[in-house]
């Protein structure tokens, strides 16, 4: 602004006011052992399996919703234990590594609750599918969390 109306530096006719960021008092970070409860809270169900994929992606590899949204099936490499992401929020390519128990998780979802949810036929590549057979979207990612 002191460019553009000539001024010398510190004689603005505009002031910009500073805001101080929100404070994060309530955010709470859940310990190992409460995270270990959570994986065992869930059911050996379609659902159950499914919620327990997507705790164990996000806690255990570091995942946002939206990244974990994206995911297709052939993003995974098994014999490396890697998980190729392309579709991010920053648009760079990483690769990210995946643990065994994360990809058991995986494993388990993948060849028990995944293929039982879907049709016969169907085409989709997406790794989270809902017991409909479609692709999961966020908010419904993002209620399975909170709830």
């Amino acid at each position: 602004m002191e460019y553009y109306h000539q001024c010398t530096l510190g004689n603005s006719p505009f002031e910009i006011e500073y805001l101080e960021p929100e404070k994060r008092d309530n955010v709470e970070v859940l310990s190992y052992e409460e995270i270990q409860a959570l994986y065992y809270t869930f059911y050996y169900s379609f659902i159950g399996m499914t919620n327990r994929l997507i705790i164990s992606l996000l806690y255990g590899a570091g995942l946002i919703v939206g990244e974990l949204h994206k995911i297709e099936v052939d993003d995974f490499d098994f014999r490396e234990g890697l998980l190729r992401l392309s579709k991010t929020k920053t648009k760079y390519q990483r690769d990210v590594p995946i643990f065994e128990s994360v990809q058991s998780h995986l494993e388990e979802y993948l060849y028990n609750a995944r293929n039982m949810m879907l049709p016969v036929n169907s085409s989709e590549t997406h790794l989270l599918v809902t017991p409909r057979g479609n692709r999961m979207s966020k908010p419904t990612i993002t209620f399975r969390l909170r709830k």
